[in-house]
């Protein structure tokens, strides 16, 4: 089941593992960009792997971002700290929840 949620504090699609033995590829937008932007190269890099792609949190001028910045160029590190901060929680809370489902789908076989 693939599909786009707001689980986990971040608007993110997940794409479940065709093969489960496969690493799980994170897929990072630019900016402007989302959550779809990056899936169907993901499945060109990685056809069998899960796919987690989040969306920035950050708007600038209406663009989806990962974090904030003061000018062209110019990053707010105070603000990079805190979203890695936010994204690897999400990453973790990602894996967790992945893992739960991989061990209740295999009780099932």
């Amino acid at each position: 089941m693939s599909g786009q949620t707001t689980d986990h504090g971040f608007i993110h699609r997940f794409i479940p593992a065709r093969d489960e033995s496969r690493t799980p590829l994170l897929l990072l937008h630019g900016t402007g960009g989302d959550e779809n932007d990056l899936v169907a190269l993901g499945r060109m890099v990685a056809p069998d792997a899960a796919l987690l792609s989040p969306r920035g949190k950050v708007s600038e001028g209406g663009m989806p971002r990962f974090f904030r910045r003061l000018a062209e160029g110019v990053f707010d590190e105070e603000d990079v700290k805190r979203r890695a901060s936010e994204l690897a929680d999400f990453i973790g809370e990602a894996r967790n929840a992945l893992a739960r489902a991989v061990f209740f789908n295999r009780l099932g076989e």
